[in-house]
């Protein structure tokens, strides 16, 4: 199987920061994160992400991109200026929604 080829990870001690202002969201991804071994803290604003950031060293942090006040796309440009190594990824909260309005509109 194509899984034997790959090295062994460990992911203990990676450090994540979930953020996302819908609790539930990032409370969500964090605790699945945190059950396979990842150190993960859900955050609900960017303004929390950026005061984290200056205290704890992250090596990835998942951004909602839209958030009120700063959303994630300018959370995660100012995240790698304080943590150049911190690899960013973002996401868009409503795409099934979209998704489900079009597929729904469509008939």
């Amino acid at each position: 199987m194509w899984q034997e080829k790959l090295p062994e990870r460990s992911s203990a001690g990676t450090k994540i920061m979930v953020v996302d202002d819908e609790r539930l969201i990032a409370d969500m991804f964090a605790t699945i994160l945190n059950y396979n071994g990842y150190r993960a803290l859900p955050l609900y604003s960017a303004r929390d992400a950026v005061q984290h950031a200056k205290l704890i060293r992250f090596d990835l942090a998942l951004l909602g991109v839209r958030m009120p006040g700063m959303n994630g796309v300018r959370t995660g440009i100012f995240l790698r200026r304080l943590q150049p190594r911190c690899k960013v990824v973002l996401w868009v909260e409503d795409i099934v929604a979209a998704d489900q309005k079009r597929c729904t509109n469509s008939k």
